[in-house]
């Protein structure tokens, strides 16, 4: 099964215009889960979509680009932070930091980094864990 979307790759934020390729009976129940999610796609969201796919392949690699180079960027700046564990992601635009041996847990390590040093940054824990603390 194949899903994706011309969001990031084609600088579309917002216009969530993608597709999802797979064995048909899949298909078929996402299709009308989506039907029940979606109201219609907005037809110049449609047009952008299409002229992006048509379009070469120069602006998604540029945004390939620069993405990887802010990750490398990052991923340099936190070397050999004590207490940081980083996960270089393969793809996409984000980069997950395991922070548990700095013995904070992660919404703490989010709430401090921005009170510190005006920083925002996503906790990525399931929101059971903040809720207990932990």
């Amino acid at each position: 099964m194949t899903i994706s979307s011309l969001s990031k790759s084609h600088s579309l934020p917002g216009l969530r215009a993608g597709w999802l390729v797979g064995p048909k009976e899949l298909v078929k129940h996402a299709e009308s889960l989506s039907m029940c999610m979606l109201f219609g796609l907005p037809g110049f969201i449609q047009e952008a979509a299409l002229t992006a796919l048509q379009g070469s392949d120069a602006p998604e690699l540029r945004v390939r680009e620069l993405c990887t180079a802010r990750r490398d960027m990052l991923l340099q700046g936190l070397e050999g932070v004590p207490g940081l564990r980083c996960c270089a992601p393969d793809a996409g635009m984000f980069t997950l930091i395991d922070v548990r041996a700095t013995g904070l847990s992660g919404y703490d390590f989010m709430s401090g980094l921005f009170k510190s040093e005006r920083v925002s940054v996503l906790d990525a824990a399931p929101s059971a864990n903040r809720l207990a603390g932990s």
